[in-house]
């Protein structure tokens, strides 16, 4: 290998690592934004058998559920639910 194909090397891993904080970031701006809806919303966050279980109202019956293997999961699942 050439020391151009070095630089072309650590050129392409500088872009890419680049791509990847911005989508870090992003996602993260996304996450604390959901976290902050589920906090104003007074949601609660239990754990239901093996699942955790994101819910708005007093009970499933007359609420919004969301479902998940995580809490984080329950609370993607309770955003689709919610029409967020």
């Amino acid at each position: 290998m050439t020391q151009e194909d070095f630089y072309q090397i650590e050129s392409s891993q500088r872009q890419y690592n680049e791509v990847m904080r911005r989508e870090t970031e992003r996602m993260n701006d996304g996450t604390i934004f959901y976290l902050n809806v589920i906090k104003s919303l007074d949601c609660k966050i239990d754990k239901d058998g093996d699942m955790y279980c994101c819910l708005l109202g007093e009970n499933l019956q007359k609420g919004i559920a969301g479902f998940g293997i995580t809490p984080m999961v329950a609370i993607n699942e309770f955003i689709k639910e919610f029409g967020l």
